[in-house]
Formats: structure tokens, sequence, C-alpha cells
């Protein structure tokens, strides 16, 4: 099923899409800030084709330009589920893969969306708070092997 957000075509993504899916990742990964890590198409492969196998509680989106593989995930202090983006990628579909993942956490019940910033980029935070979203925190992030 394809809704059409905002003049774009976003999708639950097919294993015919995988192909597509990896090659959006290398982009995603040359423009993220985990560059230092080596990318394995292998991995990224298991990785959405396992999200693909377990649809109750993950999704991958696609579009023309970009991806969302989102998951269910549980509060540790409170009986209620949140949304939470495990890779997001976009080169001008990014609202409308951010408002169908919303639309798929709240039949999901799940009581927030998280999207977590991991390009670092002002544009990104601007984007994101257009989108109707709150900055609640940052991102730390320590390079073993690299401390101080």
């Amino acid at each position: 099923m394809a809704d059409r957000v905002a003049d774009r075509v976003v999708r639950i993504a097919t294993r015919s899409d995988l192909d597509r899916l990896v090659e959006l990742g290398w982009q995603a990964h040359a423009a993220s800030n985990n560059q230092h890590l080596p990318i394995s198409e292998d991995v990224w492969r298991k990785t959405i084709s396992a999200m693909m196998l377990r649809p109750w509680e993950n999704i991958v989106l696609i579009s023309d330009d970009g991806f969302l593989l989102g998951t269910l995930a549980e509060y540790p202090y409170a009986a209620a589920k949140y949304a939470i983006d495990v890779a997001f990628y976009a080169q001008g579909s990014g609202r409308s893969l951010l408002k169908h993942f919303q639309a798929w956490a709240r039949r999901k019940g799940a009581k927030e969306v998280v999207i977590v910033n991991s390009f670092g980029q002002s544009r990104t935070d601007k984007f994101l708070q257009a989108a109707g979203m709150q900055n609640v925190g940052g991102m730390y992030v320590l390079r073993l092997g690299e401390e101080l």
C-alpha cells in the first residue's frame, strides 16, 4: 500500500526493494557521522531483511529518494511503547516518510516518536522541528579507543 503525502509516494518496502535500499544505505552512510565505521552491505541487507520479517514491531518505508526503518520499543519505567527510527535518510521525501512513520506509530499504540539525528546538521534539526518534533536532549558518543 502506498500513500501520497506532500506529493511524494511512500510505501512499505518489500524484498524486491532490497537492492535500492542498499544503494540508499550507501548514500546515508556517506552523509552520516558514522563514516568511521566501514559499511557492510551484508550486514545492511540482513538488518533490512530481519526487520521485514517482523512487521508487527518494525516498519521499513521507502520513497523515491529515501527510507525510514523504524521499530517499537517499550519504556523501561512505564507500560507504554514508543516508536524509534533505526535508520532514516532522504533527499526530499523526508517529511513524507516521517508522516507515514508517525501514522504507523499511532496505529501501533506508541506514545511518542523518537528520531535520532546522527547527521549532526542544523538543517536536520530545523527539518525535525518544522515537522513538530522537539529536541529533548543530545546524542553523545564515545568512540572506544579514542578516550581522553
